[in-house]
């Protein structure tokens, strides 16, 4: 896997038999942080990518219609920067984290 790159596997629900059988139906969601190496860049890309697997592709359409989209934008309201910036004054942290 690259640096800067996470890739989550989100289960979701099935029946017992496909349980069993380990055709579990997945939707893996890939993010890529880039690193700005322009001076006086101060803000961090996010590129965030989804795919099923295990399901057919009218569950998979689904899946990505719904669950991905849910889970993009529950993200975006994460990593995405505040409008007024830092309003507090930063502390530094001089212990080993």
């Amino acid at each position: 896997m690259e640096p800067g790159t996470l890739v989550l596997r989100v289960p979701m629900p099935c029946g017992l038999w496909r349980r069993w059988l380990r055709w579990e139906p997945v939707l893996f969601v890939r993010v890529t942080l880039a690193l700005s190496q322009a001076p006086g860049k101060r803000l961090t890309g996010v590129a965030v990518e989804g795919w099923p697997s295990g399901c057919g592709h009218r569950r998979g359409a689904r899946l990505l219609g719904e669950i991905c989209r849910l889970l993009i934008d529950d993200m975006r309201g994460y990593l995405q920067p505040d409008r007024e910036g830092r309003t507090r004054k930063r502390q530094p942290y001089d212990c080993p984290v």
